[in-house]
């Protein structure tokens, strides 16, 4: 499965799904990955070969520098949506700050195949 995590530049400070790459100019809020909002690719070729700019190069480092992170924050949050969804943990499936608004009731059937074996070392 190949995830695709956005670029967010207003995610509420408050928002737990989120990895934070620095503090937004609106106050309250910052810039980094929504992984709340991760989608799942189904076709490589849905991929289009655009350049696409980042507003600061050290953006790009610090995602390259903390991938394992970010995968790992990622499977977490899957393991932690489908925990809830086990037992049907209503505080947190609609919790506005966790998975109220997230993808991942797009793919709760796919998504279940997450475990802790994909953590990365």
């Amino acid at each position: 499965m190949t995830f695709l995590i956005p670029f967010r530049s207003y995610i509420p400070k408050k928002y737990q799904l989120k990895y934070k790459l620095r503090n937004s100019a609106k106050a309250g809020y910052v810039e980094g990955l929504d992984i709340g909002k991760t989608l799942i690719l189904e076709e490589k070729s849905y991929l289009l070969n655009t350049t696409f700019r980042l507003r600061k190069i050290e953006d790009y480092y610090k995602v390259m520098d903390n991938d394992k992170a970010i995968i790992n924050k990622l499977v977490k949050a899957i393991i932690d949506y489908n925990r809830a969804l086990e037992i049907n943990d209503r505080n947190k499936l609609e919790d506005p700050k966790r998975f109220k608004f997230s993808t991942f009731q797009n793919y709760s059937t796919r998504l279940k195949v997450i475990t802790e074996k994909d953590y990365l070392e």
